[in-house]
């Protein structure tokens, strides 16, 4: 790199980019809906754009007007809001990194290692949610903006006031849109002092016109928060802490110091730490490892070379460099003890796993600054910091690079279990509760797939009754789901939405993939080996006949949702045979029985139950020997399918006719599985 392009503005933004698309991009074409995306393009097939005004009403108003403008203009498309993903987080880093320049001109070197650091910080892991962060990025941009405005302001001199009101009225709509990035607001007066430093040398004069400049914007801030806890506040997070005592002050204090560092060290120390934990890389395939190894060593290569080419520009021009640099780790610092108070206040936890660990968006800022001053203050020479900083790079790169393969996998986990249940169960009546537990997904929620459940079944209706509800045991056990039994009523709001049922219109259902989607039947199903805990309570409830097997409206999958139909595999088949059977079609399940074996699948333990259809289709074909065989399949690939073996076969000997091949297949599956009557 030559001195006139080290000094080009548009360099290091152009850097970012190319940080955050091999960060954030690589796997983007493989990437899909998860958690809250899920609603939000739901409410954008059913209300369209404009219904986001009212969707966020309840909670962040302003919010509705941003996600208004970007899904006009996005629409559902997965590939585009992709992208936006992690363009939208670039131009945050973009943010950060004019901010701090504003700040320290005179550090150049510093504050670009501050911007690489905050582009791939890795504590948090919900950059592959495109929508729901996108916007988050866009209002973290314009937070960062209004600081860097008002810096620019007192550096710029006659231009002041310009800069001034462009920076109140960003930070007015940043800190009424969302409150994730108030503990920045509560940064302003450090960043005002150290901004005045040349211009107001002595400390009193300095003291006396950071309150008088910091005075609006303590105004926005009374106002929000009068807005948020009196006028409007909001159903997400109250605050939890009593101050109606000195005791109680005190006492709550005493609880929040340890949960105050706790969290600091979580965003700031642990999250750098879990970059190099590779213990699960065994787990995650030859191909998958072998790129994570590649990109990591070309990311961490290229990082070192691009900075220490910078550093010889920059070291060239003297009159730019001081290796003062306390006052980036003074704020560095003063940024972590100011961030976490939204979820401080509200005692909502910042963990490192999903989904709490999107709170540590907010500490991103502090903790790139920390990390940047404590390398530079570090007493040895350039060029190891320099290669200190590419290995952390490289590191965060390849977490990210995991994280998005996670998300990749999960996305297949997805397709396939809305398609199964799409197959099993070509429409389901209005009203219904879809209850399921133990989840195999980590990035979604029961509350977040409702949505795609209604886009399914219900995709023209747009009234204010939600159709159904998905509901998983572990999560509202404590809340709506207090109980499992018949009977019990259920009303739930999802934002301008509701619904309004009772367990005695549910459906059971269970996914534990490479298992295929069950939806269970009491009569069929009790003795299934390996279900759930609750599940024992739960299959009381699971009523299959809200099942319309020949609807004149199915299912709707459009594929820039749901994805292409698969190919026809064995769950395809074990759905359409299990359909079958409970029609009583025999011929139509043992048809299936034979196209889902003619694959020649590789089977494991948890696939044993799909058996149970083509051994009932069987035995009522009279096709004795065949459902012996089935059953003796099934056993061989899970000894624990004894009991319902046995169930299944008294209830073959019930609901089939006499005869002594069926008397002499009775008596051999009941000895041979040890049944009792």
């Amino acid at each position: 790199m030559s001195s006139q392009q080290s000094n080009r503005p548009f360099t290091i933004p152009l850097v970012l980019l190319v940080l955050c698309t091999i960060s954030y991009g690589i796997l983007v074409p493989w990437l899909g809906w998860y958690w809250d995306d899920w609603p939000s393009i739901w409410f954008l097939r059913v209300l369209g754009a404009s219904g986001f005004t009212n969707v966020f009403t309840v909670d962040r108003p302003s919010l509705g007007y941003l996600f208004t403008l970007t899904t006009t203009i996005l629409g559902d498309s997965l590939f585009s809001w992709h992208i936006f993903g992690f363009v939208s987080r670039w131009l945050s880093c973009v943010a950060f990194w004019w901010f701090i320049k504003q700040l320290w001109d005179n550090k150049p070197e510093l504050v670009t290692w501050a911007a690489f650091l905050f582009t791939i910080y890795p504590g948090f892991y919900q950059q592959f949610i495109p929508i729901t962060y996108s916007h988050m990025y866009l209002i973290l941009a314009l937070v960062l903006f209004s600081l860097g405005m008002i810096v620019k302001g007192l550096k710029a001199g006659k231009d002041f006031w310009l800069y001034y009101v462009i920076s109140l009225v960003s930070a007015a709509y940043s800190i009424f849109t969302l409150e994730y990035f108030f503990g920045l607001e509560l940064l302003r007066p450090v960043i005002i002092w150290i901004a005045l430093k040349e211009k107001q040398p002595k400390q009193i004069d300095r003291l006396k016109k950071v309150i008088q400049v910091s005075i609006p914007y303590w105004i926005i801030v009374t106002c929000f928060l009068y807005w948020r806890l009196k006028l409007h506040p909001t159903p997400r997070g109250q605050v939890q802490f009593v101050f109606d005592s000195m005791a109680n002050i005190i006492n709550e204090f005493r609880t929040l110091i340890p949960l105050i560092l706790k969290d600091i060290y979580q965003s700031s120390l642990l999250a750098w730490i879990k970059t190099f934990d590779i213990k699960d890389l065994d787990q995650f395939g030859l191909l998958p490892t072998l790129a994570y190894a590649l990109l990591v060593s070309i990311v961490a290569t290229g990082v070192i070379i691009f900075l220490l080419k910078y550093h010889q520009n920059i070291s060239n021009n003297t009159e730019k460099q001081t290796s003062f640099n306390f006052s980036m780790i003074i704020l560095g610092v003063s940024a972590l003890f100011t961030a976490g108070w939204p979820f401080w206040m509200t005692k909502l936890p910042i963990e490192l796993y999903f989904p709490w660990d999107r709170f540590t968006l907010a500490f991103m800022a502090g903790v790139s600054l920390f990390y940047a001053g404590i390398l530079g203050i570090i007493p040895i020479r350039p060029a190891y910091k320099i290669f200190l900083l590419g290995i952390l790079v490289g590191a965060a790169v390849g977490t990210h690079f995991r994280t998005a393969n996670d998300y990749r996998l999960e996305w297949n986990s997805e397709k396939d279990y809305f398609w199964q249940l799409a197959w099993r169960a070509p429409q389901i009546k209005p009203g219904t509760v879809l209850i399921t537990s133990e989840l195999p997904f980590q990035f979604s929620s029961d509350n977040s797939l409702t949505a795609p459940i209604n886009m399914m079944y219900a995709p023209k209706n747009d009234s204010a009754s939600m159709s159904y509800l998905f509901v998983s045991i572990e999560a509202r056990v404590d809340t709506y789901l207090t109980s499992l039994r018949k009977g019990l009523e259920i009303n739930q709001p999802y934002r301008s939405f509701s619904f309004s049922g009772s367990t005695s219109r549910a459906i059971v259902l269970y996914y534990s993939p490479p298992g295929c989607v069950r939806l269970l039947d009491p009569a069929i199903h009790s003795k299934l080996p390996q279900k759930p805990k609750f599940f024992a309570k739960a299959m009381q409830l699971s009523n299959l006949s809200l099942i319309d097997a020949d609807p004149s409206l199915p299912a709707e999958m459009p594929a820039s949702i749901f994805g292409v139909e698969p190919e026809h595999n064995w769950c395809y088949y074990y759905e359409k045979a299990d359909l079958a059977r409970q029609l009583g079609d025999w011929q139509l399940a043992a048809e299936m029985g034979e196209k889902a074996f003619s694959l020649k699948p590789s089977l494991y333990e948890i696939n044993a139950p799909a058996y149970l259809p083509y051994i009932e289709a069987n035995a009522h074909l009279a096709n004795w020997e065949k459902a012996i065989q089935l059953s003796q399949e099934a056993f061989e690939l899970n000894s624990r399918m004894q009991r319902i073996l046995c169930d299944t076969w008294l209830r073959i000997s019930k609901n089939t006719s006499p005869s002594a091949k069926q008397d002499n297949a009775i008596r051999q599956m009941i000895t041979q599985f040890q049944c009792q009557p």
